[in-house]
């Protein structure tokens, strides 16, 4: 979606990265909360190892924000490379849709992936808590976009750190 929104409609390098930040946000919010039912499940199965470790619970809440973050990464750099081969781009160009696609992806796979962390606690509640909260964050994010444009990727990133520190 993000090549043929920028093939067909963008012209200038700005209104290219607030498209592919408009396209990653919902792709990166789900990847991480996909993302993170796996860890969860992994981490409770090494429960004991990190116990006897002396893991402290905010290290373990890092290393699940950490690969998280890791994978929207990605996600972003694969958003903007789509965005930069929709255009004959200089590599200055693609380098800087870049800068702020991948951080911008790490920031909200790590928003959902804390945010699944979150919801877990509910029990039988938690899917719909879950779901709730992502639809609240798709929507906090495009509409930080729409105002914003592209800086809106460091609020995404200022808004993980303080999910990261509440304890989620």
């Amino acid at each position: 979606a993000a090549w043929l929104a920028a093939h067909n409609n963008a012209e200038q390098a700005a209104a290219l990265r607030v498209y592919a930040c408009g396209f990653l946000a919902p792709a990166a919010l789900g990847a991480g909360s996909a993302l993170a039912g796996p860890m969860l499940v992994a981490e409770q199965r090494a429960a004991w190892l990190l116990t006897v470790a002396g893991a402290p619970p905010r290290t373990r809440r890092g290393a699940f924000a950490l690969a998280a973050a890791c994978v929207g990464a990605g996600l972003g750099a694969l958003a903007g490379i789509a965005v930069g081969a929709a255009h004959d781009m200089s590599l200055w160009t693609c380098l800087d849709i870049l800068a702020v696609t991948a951080p911008a992806g790490a920031a909200l796979a790590t928003i959902a992936a804390l945010t699944n962390r979150w919801s877990e606690r509910f029990g039988a509640r938690a899917s719909g808590r879950l779901v709730l909260a992502l639809f609240a964050a798709i929507g906090v994010a495009l509409a930080s976009l729409a105002s914003l444009g592209a800086p809106a990727g460091a609020a995404w990133a200022a808004a993980a750190l303080v999910v990261r520190r509440a304890g989620h």
